[in-house]
């Protein structure tokens, strides 16, 4: 389940406003099956993550969830001056292979 919403500042302290994350995790925890991926699609702070697993584990305990973010990494208004500074190495934790980590439901209501 990809969760692409806006995170506007908000007013007064310039914080990224993350109430549209939090309002989405909480509708689409209803619908996850037993055992899904969340990703952030969203440029949120660093321990957005930790608040959605603990959102999801709330509203879902019984299902297998695992939270991962995919950001954009692109300012607005700075998307030329940031795709021009060389691409960073990432490399991503041991994940439980595609068959354990995407249930078949899955592919299929996408």
């Amino acid at each position: 389940m990809f969760i692409a919403v806006g995170t506007p500042s908000r007013r007064g302290d310039g914080h990224a406003d993350l109430s549209f994350v939090y309002d989405a995790v909480r509708e689409v925890a209803a619908v996850l099956s037993a055992t899904a991926v969340v990703v952030t699609k969203s440029t949120v702070p660093v321990g957005t993550g930790d608040e959605i697993e603990r959102i999801l584990r709330e509203k879902r305990p019984d299902a297998d969830l695992q939270v991962v973010s995919n950001p954009e990494f692109l300012r607005e208004g700075a998307a030329i001056q940031i795709s021009s500074i060389p691409t960073a190495s990432w490399s991503a934790p041991t994940m439980p292979a595609p068959a354990t980590c995407w249930p078949r439901s899955i592919g299929r209501s996408i």
